[in-house]
């Protein structure tokens, strides 16, 4: 049971950290751009 909530929150953390890095680059692109 706490192994399997473990790979959920490693999973949701991973996917978390992926979308972050995604708005960093876009905010990074809209900067460049202007």
């Amino acid at each position: 049971m706490s192994i399997l909530f473990y790979s959920t929150t490693e999973r949701k953390r991973q996917i978390e950290s992926t979308v972050e890095r995604f708005v960093i680059v876009r905010l990074i692109q809209e900067n460049y751009r202007i």
